[in-house]
């Protein structure tokens, strides 16, 4: 709001505030007085929990899965995905393939499909899918608008046979 004032414009801690407080390393928000008097208090196993002292973590967790991030997901991250994703992107011109959309959130597409790939050179290492020329290949990559893209076969883990046999 132009013009208007702070409340707080000019204002100081007063000395007594400042001395009880040693600004320095503090985090401010609570009075050390108040950490006293807590001082030997276990919180509540609710509160505990909400914290998260409680809650089951790594190893202890339900959904661990052996400190493993999905495969698909670990080569999507690395920076050879993302290249060939923008290389895609820039040789058709930032344009949707099927309806010629552009200025839209846009999907690089592997035509042969991601798993198919994967599954036919055996791969389950980031490293050996670094390796892999077929998946990187920008002639198997397609740009296409997220209407277009769920419309596909192979879209969300949809996969139909005839469309990958026709494409290999």
């Amino acid at each position: 709001m132009r013009g208007h004032i702070p409340w707080n414009k000019g204002l100081m801690y007063p000395e007594e505030l400042k001395s009880r407080l040693n600004l320095e390393g503090l985090k401010l928000g609570r009075l050390p007085e108040v950490n006293e008097k807590r001082k030997g208090k276990r919180n509540s196993p609710d509160t505990e929990f909400k914290k998260g002292q409680v809650f089951p973590r790594g190893e202890n967790h339900w959904l661990w899965r052996g400190g493993k991030r999905g495969l698909h997901k670990s080569i999507r991250q690395t920076t050879q995905y993302k290249e060939w994703r923008t290389a895609v992107f820039e040789r058709d011109n930032y344009t949707c393939q099927t309806c010629g959309l552009t200025g839209t959130k846009l999907n690089a597409d592997h035509i042969k499909t991601f798993a198919s790939i994967l599954e036919k050179h055996s791969i389950d290492s980031v490293q050996k899918a670094l390796i892999c020329a077929e998946l990187w290949n920008i002639v198997n990559g397609r740009t296409l608008c997220v209407e277009c893209h769920q419309k596909t076969d192979t879209w969300g883990g949809r996969r139909n046979i005839k469309s990958v046999v026709a494409a290999g």
